[in-house]
């Protein structure tokens, strides 16, 4: 998915269990570890010295108590305490009589998902349980280089707008300084000859210029006529607080212009086909889709990536969506994400259900278009009108 490798950390204490799911940690994960954490604590150690960008922890277990146990011990060990920036996830692998137990902890927070063991009925699900996991990371370490970008191109753009500001401040105090020395010299020029007529001034090139000839003197009147002074000052005070006015301008149509980043729609449904039909309607309209393929994974991923909307398919896998929408609901951070529910019912007491649990809206799948552009986008500012009245 994207060039970054968590790192994977495969905590067990029974050889033989692990040894059964070795096939799912193949070799697309080129940073995978296996440790038994009754021998091998101090290996484990030194990998917790080593630089990683993200980690994914595996515990398999019989008993959830035990992986407890140990992810409690590692949450209060000094080595973890450089590692608390890290991206991080936490599955559980335990008896499948013990999954009631898993599900209460993974509620709670304590791991991010879990699955049985013994028996094992599908190695295919194991994977793609860590599958996703991982893609999870990865979109977590994803948002975390573009807040970084994003970090770095606003301080350039602050650090622009300000130069840019300072040449405009220079300029206009240029521009000022320029018009008010011009001023002191055209000013008395003008003003004198405001009261000066054209017969008076020929007068005074006459008493000045006695001893010139004729032909001289009216060469010489003809070089300085009075009104042609007079436009010529005035235009060179306009002249030069045009050309300045043009230069302040130009600076303030070159600042780069600081563009609000496109909306972010989270899409959970676990048919590849709808996500591919809802991408190919909403990405042309200036908005970017991130797929989910469960309610769990459709969780983690907004509470990484905070999406402006979310596209809630009812029947899905590992947590449906009636399930999902109570634990968005149940979220400060996440209940006033707007949700829409998509389903294929049309009993209008599934949409009064949806209602209730706490959906914005709803959509009939196969959706239109046009029905799902209108509703989208009306929840989008929807969304931004109150978080303006609440600003």
């Amino acid at each position: 998915m994207f060039d970054c490798c968590p790192t994977i950390i495969v905590l067990y204490e029974a050889k033989n269990t692990v040894d059964q799911i070795a096939d799912v940690f193949n070799s697309r994960y080129r940073n995978r570890l296996f440790i038994n954490i009754n021998k091998e604590q101090s290996k484990f150690a030194k990998i917790l010295k080593e630089q990683h960008e993200a980690i994914l922890y595996v515990y398999v277990f019989d008993h959830p108590e035990e992986a407890r146990k140990i992810r409690d011990f590692l949450a209060s060990h000094p080595l973890l305490d450089q590692q608390d920036e890290l991206p991080q996830l936490s599955l559980l692998f335990c008896e499948k009589q013990h999954r009631e137990l898993a599900l209460n902890m993974c509620n709670d927070d304590i791991f991010y998902h879990y699955e049985t063991l013994k028996p094992i009925y599908d190695l295919n699900h194991l994977s793609l349980t860590v599958h996703r996991a991982v893609e999870l990371l990865q979109c977590h370490l994803l948002k975390i280089k573009l807040e970084k970008e994003v970090k770095n191109l606003s301080e350039k753009l602050v650090s622009t707008h300000s130069t840019l500001d300072g040449i405009k401040d220079s300029l206009t105090d240029h521009q000022s300084a320029q018009s008010e020395r011009l001023n002191k010299v055209t000013k008395p020029i003008g003003q004198l000859l405001e009261n000066v007529t054209l017969l008076e001034w020929r007068r005074a090139y006459d008493n000045t210029t006695k001893s010139l000839s004729s032909k001289e003197l009216d060469c010489l009147a003809d070089q300085f006529p009075v009104e042609e002074i007079r436009e010529s000052m005035n235009g060179l005070n306009h002249e030069n607080s045009k050309a300045l006015d043009t230069i302040v301008k130009a600076i303030e149509t070159a600042k780069p212009k600081i563009e609000h980043s496109m909306p972010l729609i989270l899409l959970a449904d676990d048919q590849l086909l709808i996500q591919k039909i809802v991408t190919t309607i909403i990405e042309p309209r200036g908005m970017r889709i991130e797929s989910a393929m469960n309610g769990v994974e459709a969780l983690l991923k907004a509470k990484v990536m905070m999406p402006d909307i979310v596209l809630l398919d009812i029947d899905m896998p590992t947590m449906d969506g009636f399930t999902t929408l109570q634990a968005f609901q149940s979220d400060e951070q996440l209940r006033d994400i707007p949700v829409i529910m998509l389903t294929s019912e049309s009993d209008k007491e599934m949409i009064k259900t949806c209602i209730e649990y706490g959906a914005t809206d709803y959509i009939l799948k196969p959706t239109q278009a046009e029905t799902l552009i209108r509703k989208v986008k009306r929840a989008i500012q929807q969304k931004r009108k109150q978080i303006i009245k609440t600003a």
